[in-house]
């Protein structure tokens, strides 16, 4: 897993990231699924093998090692069209990194005009390089996401883009002069500081909610058609008389507003250093929770911080030198 930012103000995109990157694959706990018989045994075959049965939908994605140092941010600039790119969801394809496949896609000809025609070039590069290795229709392929950003000499705007891979999906998120903030990867700690609420905390409160209006509307039914009866049977009425309404009040709709609590900032005129502050702190904030979590990180390493401009190409701030430090056991400095 991993947590980009991308944040579109009036001038610059700024793009955060973490440095971790996860190893996953699907598990399952086979003895809830094993065939048994009657009594609870097992039952084997003459080879003394058992039978699990289960739907697909039980495997589990589970992270089984995490390592730091990856590069999740690159320049994707083509021709007049300063643009740059953060990945979550596949680390390699073909042995490759996808900071590696970028550079190759920098190096073609010819050259895109505007940051759609780049998103929209650079979504269908991946999938000839992902389709290569892997067929694109399969289930279980994982997926790869960008968030790409920046700016076309033809437009005094900046903007914003969300590709995926397996789904060939490109999506404006910021555009013809909207600013905001975008995110993906693990970003249930982002979403809640931005909105007030993650999505997968919503979708449970839904449930609840549903769950508890149903059980009320069935036991509410159960009750008048208990009270109704009995009033019947008080008149020695054998059928309800003409001119009663006997409709039931249908169950409400319930649907948790979105943002009701929603953090007011105004991504258009944020200084540049407060839109470096703001996005360094979001991604911060979610390996926080990766790291005090009980289990394997998944976000977190160092926090890399880039900024687009219009006059200039991705420039990563604060990005330490490669150093040799180990220079041996010799006294010959």
């Amino acid at each position: 897993m991993t947590i980009n930012i991308a944040l579109v103000t009036s001038g610059a995109v700024v793009f955060g990231c973490d440095s971790i990157s996860s190893e996953t694959d699907y598990f399952l706990r086979p003895l809830d699924y094993v065939v048994k018989d009657e009594g609870g045994n097992f039952v084997f075959d003459e080879d003394g093998r058992v039978t699990a049965k289960f739907s697909l939908d039980r495997l589990q994605n589970v992270v089984t090692n995490s390592f730091g140092g990856v590069t999740k941010m690159f320049s994707i600039s083509h021709g007049g069209v300063e643009a740059a790119a953060v990945t979550s969801g596949l680390a390699t394809i073909g042995g490759k990194t996808i900071s590696a496949l970028a550079d190759e896609y920098c190096a073609q000809d010819p050259a895109a005009e505007t940051l759609a025609q780049v998103a929209e070039d650079f979504l269908a590069f991946m999938r000839r390089k992902y389709g290569e290795v892997i067929p694109l229709e399969y289930q279980y392929v994982p997926e790869i996401e960008f968030l790409i950003g920046g700016y076309e000499s033809a437009s005094p705007f900046s903007g914003l883009y969300r590709i995926r891979v397996r789904e060939n999906t490109c999506v404006p998120v910021y555009v013809k002069g909207n600013t905001g903030v975008g995110w993906s990867g693990q970003s249930d700690g982002v979403e809640r500081l931005i909105f007030g609420i993650d999505g997968q905390l919503r979708s449970q409160i839904m449930l609840a909610v549903n769950e508890t209006l149903d059980k009320f509307q069935r036991e509410s039914n159960e009750n008048f058609a208990r009270i109704l009866r009995e009033l019947m049977a008080a008149a020695d009425l054998n059928e309800i008389p003409e001119g009663v309404n006997t409709d039931l009040v249908a169950k409400p709709a319930f649907v948790l507003a979105t943002g009701s609590f929603q953090l007011d900032i105004d991504y258009a005129n944020l200084p540049l250093q407060d839109a470096v502050d703001f996005v360094s702190y979001l991604v911060n904030l979610q390996s926080g929770r990766a790291k005090f979590a009980r289990g394997v990180a998944t976000v977190g390493g160092r926090t890399h911080i880039g900024v687009v401009t219009r006059s200039n190409r991705l420039r990563m701030l604060s990005e330490p030198e490669l150093v040799h430090r180990n220079v041996g056991f010799g006294n010959d400095q």
